[in-house]
């Protein structure tokens, strides 16, 4: 019986399903088909149990004989259902609704009163009109945990991992949530992440120019939104994108936004601003041309790395609540002191958990140019900036007494490898 389980070989994307699946409990497989994930998740001991379900008899059918050649007709039942009609809330603790349009998964889900209920660990993969589906399952009290891709063949898929309860979205970041949803948000963009998000923007930039191109008149609100959600996916592609925070180039048009940052600190009696490329200490228009020329090879300063600056923006509601320095190397003052990445957080908007997706945008910006070590520092003294370290992944290397007579500590960071 176990070489006729190891016969099940899954596709790459019943595979990927397969892994986000919680170990133990009962598994509902909408949709099952041949009956392959729910039997193989069986075989391997991953569930207790399976319900294969299928709308039609003859793909039920299909799943019965590979439940009969592996020998799970006691771990697995079959049931002929429309959707989850023929099942009720408590039955299973995960359910698993793949290979289908994203407006089919949301008709499935919103065909009975309670899917929404409970504690479900759903699994969503939809083929197409996913935007639809995460635009359904804003609007009925669904989740999105967190999203994954994964390619098979030619095609590049999501994986939504979802479970009942309310989703909070800026309004103003909905159309993009909408059409990429989380991925590359936070984590590292792997392989297949970044051509999921490439697929989508390709998507948008071509109904962009048929928009543009088109006779009719197009509202100008529309074309906003759609350079929006371009902009948008190209940030997340570049590191530059998080969960409630985004970074924005150092630039002349930031003058105010920088200028009221800077005179906050010093209302507060702070005349250091950490992150900011030394803007503490140099008028504006002179550090904008400085930090400009810092950021290529070809103009940076003598005894100084190429690095970039960057103003970090609430996406909630683009008020800028930190400054982020992102070094492309170190030189022998780095190495001892400064690190790679600097930033830091306005007062008015410390301990709110900025500081720790501020660190991981930057971590994520250094994968973007092939750092895969990251030294960052602090001063012992300074217990949140070294809990957030910590919290990111950090390795205590050494410490040694500054000349303030503050004892420095540095860490390093190993970004993870994203070909694996």
């Amino acid at each position: 019986m176990a070489s006729q389980n190891m016969s099940i070989q899954l596709s790459p994307r019943l595979q990927a399903v397969a892994s986000l699946v919680h170990p133990g409990g009962v598994l509902a497989d909408i949709g099952s088909d041949h009956g392959y994930l729910v039997t193989w998740l069986a075989a391997q001991g991953i569930i207790e149990k399976g319900l294969a379900c299928d709308i039609n008899p003859k793909p039920l059918e299909h799943s019965r004989s590979t439940v009969l050649q592996c020998g799970l007709e006691n771990k697995i039942e079959l049931r002929l259902s429309d959707g989850l009609k023929s099942l009720a809330l408590g039955e299973f603790s995960q359910c698993v609704i793949a290979g289908m349009g994203g407006d089919t998964i949301a008709e499935i889900l919103g065909g009975v009163s309670w899917s929404g209920k409970g504690a479900v660990h759903y699994l969503l993969q939809p083929n197409s009109k996913e935007d639809h589906l995460r635009e359904w399952l804003y609007h009925h009290s669904f989740q999105i945990q967190e999203e994954h891709a994964v390619k098979d063949g030619k095609f590049v898929y999501p994986i939504l991992v979802v479970e009942p309860g309310e989703m909070q979205v800026p309004i103003g970041q909905r159309p993009l949530f909408y059409t990429v949803g989380r991925i590359g948000e936070n984590s590292f963009i792997r392989p297949h992440e970044k051509a999921y998000l490439l697929k989508r923007r390709k998507a948008v930039l071509l109904r962009l120019e048929g928009k543009k191109a088109s006779l009719s008149q197009t509202p100008q609100q529309e074309l906003e939104t759609l350079e929006n959600i371009e902009e948008g996916i190209s940030r997340r592609l570049q590191g530059l994108e998080g969960e409630r925070l985004y970074l924005v180039q150092a630039s002349e048009a930031m003058r105010d936004a920088a200028e009221e940052y800077k005179a906050e600190h010093l209302r507060h009696g702070e005349k250091e601003l950490h992150g900011s490329a030394m803007m503490d200490s140099l008028p504006f228009d002179l550090w904008i041309r400085q930090t400009v020329d810092n950021a290529f090879p070809e103009t940076v300063r003598p005894n100084w790395v190429e690095a970039s600056t960057f103003f970090v923006m609430r996406r909630e509601d683009n008020r800028m609540v930190g400054m982020l320095d992102v070094r492309h190397r170190l030189n022998g003052f780095l190495q001892q002191y400064g690190g790679h990445i600097g930033y830091g957080v306005r007062p008015s908007e410390r301990k709110k958990g900025y500081a720790s997706e501020m660190l991981r945008l930057g971590l994520k910006y250094c994968w973007h140019l092939g750092i895969n070590r990251v030294m960052v520092s602090c001063y012992k003294e300074n217990e949140a900036s070294r809990k957030v370290i910590l919290k990111c992944g950090g390795a205590l290397e050494r410490e040694y007494l500054h000349t303030e007579g503050k004892t420095v500590q540095i860490y390093w960071i190993a970004l993870p490898d994203v070909n694996k």
